[in-house]
């Protein structure tokens, strides 16, 4: 009997307009990116489409990261969640990042030239979540 093929991998990607590298390097790297403007757009996203994970750089005027983050896992709790850190962010912008990454130990934090090692790896692409919410691994 062979298995399913589950289909391409689902990335919720919360940006402002101009994050088109990051969505080129997730879509050469072979997801199906869904990308948003804020963090209640994507919230919405989240009650609507089975998503693997969330790749979050801004998420707008509305909602801040932690916000954005814990509605995303109240929605989704297998969602993998990424931050892209801006490397030229202020010192208390990282250590706000970092907080966040503490409190939500399934958070993983990266600036924007680690992106490319971290899916090329494959860390990405081990999680995958069932219809019903719940995570295998692959």
């Amino acid at each position: 009997m062979r298995a399913q093929n589950p289909g391409p991998k689902k990335i919720l990607l919360v940006c402002s307009p101009d994050c088109n590298r990051v969505e080129q390097h997730l879509v050469h790297a072979g997801y199906w990116v869904t990308k948003v403007g804020e963090g209640t757009a994507a919230i919405e996203r989240a009650k609507h489409e089975l998503l693997n994970a969330a790749v979050l750089i801004s998420t707008g005027k509305e909602m801040d990261l932690a916000e954005t983050i814990f509605n995303l896992r109240d929605v989704n709790p297998a969602i993998e969640i990424i931050i892209i850190a801006s490397p030229d962010s202020a010192e208390e912008k990282a250590a706000q990042t970092a907080a966040i990454a503490q409190a939500l130990p399934e958070t993983t934090v990266l600036k924007a030239s680690e992106l490319d090692g971290y899916l090329a790896a494959g860390s990405l692409a081990a999680r995958h979540v069932e219809p019903h919410g719940a995570e295998r691994k692959c």
